[in-house]
């Protein structure tokens, strides 16, 4: 005689005597009843088939009604209103018979709706959302990649699901994944919203943990009352959910309105943005403020003490380091120049390299320029030679245009401020740390390169290859000691992505 048991580990089919069977029958039975009270094993194998479900119907009440266990064949839904969420909800599953019946639909659709009004402004987002529900809830094949691993009893002869694995492909999990993580709402992204983590001083949120925390019932995200988990192991006699996604930054055909989807909007998908961002935060290991004394009238000027001169140098040479990365790509290379956004596009005066590439930096209103940076004139209008006959300097320069960015002259210095790219330099975008407007006690210096967001997949790995080689050169320089006079964080978009902030903090 064989047994097929299920323990509440799982389902398993043991071999063995009549009196070993009962033997081990009571003691699993009992084992079980000890271990989840009134909710039980289930008995037998779930019948894994094609056109076969884990559920149907609804055997409770209330908001998020618990779903009938059932694992017979999908159903023929004739019902005028079922029908009608059906095609409006789940068009990709019109005309099938389904493992949902009329009131599951209503619920559903209901249900729905938080994710809806979260979600609206990327299409992609929602029909990935859409997308993972009505697979779950109706699909007509529901049993080949569900598994209902725990019920109770809730009326004479009826039992509802309570806990459900639901095996996602890991393509389809990356996809809805990659759609959704940059929404914005209220100041938060939805990433966070939906990883449980506002309030978190540092977020980790991935693609596993989102949509755990979005199925789970503690989030008031999921329209179930039951709990879903996701394996990341696939047992042989289930199949994985791999439906097509779609991407936020790609035009598709709804299939709810049968008409070409808008693309989601830059403030909400990093992939339609025209650039990408690396950063750099720069702060001193040991900050000390600094100042000068005003030639004009011998006034004592506080500044912060990221401006010692030594340290906007340095700080400086790190930035023309970067712009010089080159790093090996195919049968060629590529280089900054070759994938950095250039606003006033490729102008003969430069046509590949790094002056027309948009830098936002302090640096900017000195077009990136070390001699200038360090340029100092007497009350004659010659350089200093001795520094007494100093008349003005670097920081006569950030106090002219940190007050007036867009002027193009500084009378003191006679230098420009406008930017080597051509654009004027916002100093609240590149200095950080200062009180109220007082952008000279500025205690961090922000540097930004903006790279291409290429809708050509070839071009965008360019990028991505550069982008990790900048990486790279970050891990090694910050790892140097020779540098540890200054704290740096850095980031690319991949982390930017993830709200992982990546932080050396060398100390002395």
């Amino acid at each position: 005689m064989t047994l097929h048991l299920c323990t509440c580990a799982g389902n398993k089919a043991i071999g063995m005597t009549s009196l070993q069977s009962i033997v081990l029958f009571l003691w699993l039975s009992t084992l079980c009843i000890a271990q989840v009270s009134l909710k039980r094993c289930l008995k037998n194998f779930i019948n894994h088939t094609k056109g076969y479900c884990i559920w149907y119907d609804q055997c409770t009440t209330g908001d998020k009604p618990l779903n009938c266990f059932y694992n017979g064949p999908a159903k023929n839904l004739t019902d005028p209103e079922g029908v009608q969420i059906l095609n409006s909800l789940c068009p990709e599953l019109r005309g099938q018979h389904t493992c949902c019946s009329t009131e599951q639909l209503v619920a559903l659709d209901e249900n729905l709706q938080t994710m809806l009004e979260l979600t609206n402004r990327c299409p992609a987002c929602w029909n990935n959302i859409r997308r993972l529900y009505c697979q779950l809830t109706c699909s007509q094949d529901q049993s080949l990649f569900t598994n209902p691993n725990l019920v109770i009893p809730v009326s004479e002869g009826r039992e509802a699901v309570v806990r459900v694995e639901y095996f996602v492909s890991p393509q389809f999990k990356q996809g809805l994944f990659e759609s959704c993580k940059d929404l914005t709402l209220e100041g938060y992204t939805n990433l966070k919203l939906f990883c449980g983590t506002i309030g978190n001083e540092r977020p980790e949120c991935t693609t596993e943990s989102m949509i755990r925390y979005m199925q789970s019932t503690e989030s008031g995200l999921a329209p179930y009352a039951f709990d879903i988990y996701f394996p990341d192991i696939l047992p042989r006699n289930l199949s994985w959910m791999n439906e097509t996604t779609f991407k936020c930054n790609k035009p598709f055909i709804d299939p709810q309105s049968n008409k070409t989807a808008n693309v989601c909007t830059c403030q909400d998908c990093v992939g339609s943005c025209p650039r990408r961002l690396e950063q750099l935060i720069i702060t001193s290991t040991h900050p000390t403020p600094t100042g000068y004394h005003r030639y004009r009238d011998n006034k004592w000027i506080p500044f912060g003490p990221m401006f010692h001169l030594e340290l906007l140098n340095q700080a400086l040479d790190l930035q023309n380091a970067i712009t010089n990365i080159k790093v090996p790509f195919g049968d060629s290379s590529v280089t900054f120049a070759d994938i950095c956004f250039k606003p006033t596009g490729h102008l003969p005066l430069a046509p590949n390299t790094t002056e027309r590439c948009e830098i936002q930096s302090v640096f900017q209103y000195f077009q990136n320029n070390k001699t200038k940076l360090n340029k100092c004139l007497t009350a004659l209008g010659y350089n200093c030679s001795v520094p007494d006959f100093k008349a003005a300097d670097f920081h006569d320069h950030l106090l002219f245009y940190t007050r007036c960015p867009s002027s193009s002259m500084d009378p003191r210095l006679k230098e420009p401020c406008i930017s080597a790219f051509g654009g004027v330099i916002n100093p609240k975008l590149v200095l950080g740390g200062y009180p109220y407007d007082v952008y000279q006690n500025a205690t961090t210096l922000m540097i930004y390169f903006a790279v291409n967001n290429y809708k050509d997949e070839s071009k965008l790995a360019e990028v991505i290859t550069w982008e990790k080689a900048f990486k790279e050169f970050m891990a090694d320089y910050v790892n140097n000691t020779a540098h540890a006079n200054l704290t740096i964080a850095y980031f690319t978009p991949e982390l930017r992505s993830n709200d992982v902030e990546v932080q050396f903090d060398l100390r002395a």
